[in-house]
């Protein structure tokens, strides 16, 4: 990543956090592969969208817009200046979302999460005030 938003290492700081909490209370070895299937939920998308932005100077997201929307999750805005770009890196909270991947119930014969419940506090935007 470039140092253009300074997100190598708060990257790193997720991930960690992703999978410490994820693999925190694993019971059975069997359950490894589901739990990294939930880490790359997780993490896969959003780390995409923070590697992309690292690539153009603040202010330039809409430069690479199209290449953004490849990753877009439901709920999730995708930035377009500053100020979204400002709330798109630092308001993620991992934990949380952890959390929410974990408790969602599983369907039946499946083994995958359901859909409704992966968008948890992230399908509403809050402005940020600069």
């Amino acid at each position: 990543m470039l140092p253009f938003g300074g997100q190598g290492a708060n990257q790193a700081i997720e991930d960690g956090g992703a999978l410490g909490r994820l693999f925190q209370e694993l019971e059975d070895p069997a359950e490894i592969p589901h739990r990294l299937a939930l880490f790359d939920m997780v993490r896969r998308k959003r780390a995409s969208r923070i590697q992309i932005l690292s690539t153009v100077r603040i202010g330039k997201e809409k430069q690479v817009e199209k290449e953004l929307e490849k990753y877009a999750e439901p709920g999730v805005l995708l930035p377009t200046n500053f100020e979204e770009r400002t709330y798109h890196d630092f308001s993620f909270k991992v934990l949380k979302r952890c959390e929410e991947v974990l408790a969602a119930p599983q369907l039946p014969n499946l083994g995958s999460i359901r859909q409704e419940n992966l968008l948890g506090s992230h399908s509403t935007r809050i402005p940020l005030a600069l």
